[in-house]
């Protein structure tokens, strides 16, 4: 009987499971970055307590090469199939001599990796904090396995990091 029980309350949780056309986006990575512990890049990086848009800190980053990549995470993905991946983060920066922004690097199975640079949302000289985005619009098979989230600072200053998101969605 109870063996009965399980498999009747599983099929009614699959019926009611929302088709992926009805999906919202999901939160696939969020963080604050209150510390280090989800940075790859350790070298030119520390957290500042005394910046942040959500008064916890942010990532520093203090660039002095031709081109710095700092890894914010390599998120291993398990999601549903939906057509955009979108990495979003609050960038901030002081004498920064080029430009920074997002990168988004996404394994996709079979295929390879799948760059994109968020060129269109890009930060230079001194700056407040503003929202920035890479997407990466996805064809029907393909599937993504893993994401790394990066900021790239091509040229010397400092840029602050804040608010990282990973989403999957429709939208």
């Amino acid at each position: 009987m109870r063996r009965f029980a399980a498999a009747a309350a599983l099929l009614v949780l699959s019926a009611c499971k929302p088709a992926p056309d009805k999906l919202p986006d999901m939160a696939l990575y969020a963080d604050g970055i209150d510390s280090t512990r989800s940075v790859i890049t350790q070298t030119g990086v520390a957290i500042d307590p005394a910046v942040s848009t959500d008064g916890r800190g942010s990532l520093r980053i203090d660039a002095t090469g031709e081109r710095t990549v700092v890894q914010i995470a390599d998120v291993p993905l398990d999601a549903p199939r939906l057509p955009r991946l979108a990495y979003r983060a609050k960038l901030r920066g002081e004498n920064v001599m080029g430009r920074a922004y997002l990168e988004l690097l996404v394994t996709i199975d079979g295929v390879g990796v799948s760059t994109v640079h968020a060129l269109h949302s890009q930060i230079a000289g001194t700056s407040e904090w503003s929202t920035h985005e890479a997407q990466l619009l996805l064809n029907d098979d393909q599937e993504p396995i893993r994401a790394r989230l990066n900021v790239v600072v091509e040229g010397a200053g400092t840029v602050w990091v804040d608010g990282a998101t990973l989403t999957i969605g429709r939208n």
